[in-house]
């Protein structure tokens, strides 16, 4: 005969209480269950002024924070820079997906491990050139949203350099204008940015290395060889940095992470 049991109080007391907090919750969370994230957003920025998005940060002069952020934060669960981020992600998920390219249609995938040995790698090439690993050294990245270009950033980080990227968007003359001003002495470009990078080369006295996204052709060699620069794969310069592996020396929490022009700014 199939078996009864008669609930006890205590048993219909709990199921009670565990219904009242279930339905308290969703309660408390049906605007943000049930509201669209732009109708969100619009009900965040009304509570805004307008004329004051930003707030100025006490005692960091220029520096300032989000209206939306009652404070500014200088750390997270113990990250205190980029690097420590990318190490971050690497623990959690060191063999799974990180940077795809995109080859016909299907993507190639390298995963966060691969990325910080690639960025390691990278970073000794650019060392072995005979470049300092510290704030003082600049590293242009004249390329589209590609690995390449994340593989060089966080090269950057690992070894206290800093990026600049060189966009595509203010032409040749804005390219300069960033080289010579910011004393960039290394470029990573885009095998189609190469033509443009050498055409205003002549007006670069600090060029020295340019790192192709590609193969180097002799063409390419000997067009770089009349300012007197030398240009090497983005493959060439990570063969060379793994077979010269340099210490790592990551920036401090202190230290410029990037310097990002704009068009205001050239």
């Amino acid at each position: 005969m199939p078996q009864y049991k008669r609930p006890r109080a205590e048993q219909i007391a709990v199921g009670i209480g565990v219904c009242a907090a279930v339905c308290g919750t969703a309660y408390c969370l049906h605007k943000y269950i049930f509201t669209p994230p732009s109708l969100l957003m619009a009900e965040e920025t009304a509570k805004m002024d307008i004329e004051h998005q930003a707030i100025d940060v006490p005692d960091i002069p220029g520096a300032k924070r989000s209206a939306f952020c009652e404070e500014l934060l200088d750390s997270y669960d113990g990250i205190t820079t980029a690097y420590e981020a990318y190490l971050r992600g690497a623990e959690i998920s060191g063999d799974k997906q990180c940077l795809g390219t995109n080859l016909n249609g299907s993507y190639s995938w390298i995963t966060y491990n691969e990325v910080l040995q690639k960025a390691a790698d990278l970073g000794s090439g650019i060392l072995e050139l005979g470049y300092q690993p510290c704030p003082e050294t600049f590293v242009g990245i004249y390329a589209s949203n590609k690995a390449e270009w994340v593989l060089t950033d966080v090269a950057c980080l690992t070894y206290s350099m800093v990026s600049v990227p060189l966009y595509d968007s203010l032409g040749a003359d804005a390219c300069t204008y960033i080289i010579n001003h910011a004393e960039i002495s290394v470029v990573v470009c885009d095998g189609n940015k190469l033509p443009v990078l050498l055409e205003k080369a002549d007006q670069c006295p600090k060029l020295k290395h340019i790192i192709k996204i590609g193969d180097v052709s002799e063409e390419d060699e000997q067009n770089a060889g009349k300012f007197g620069i030398t240009i090497k794969s983005f493959k060439d310069m990570e063969e060379l940095g793994h077979n010269n592996p340099k210490e790592k020396s990551p920036g401090k929490p202190e230290d410029v992470f990037t310097v990002c022009f704009t068009s205001g700014t050239t």
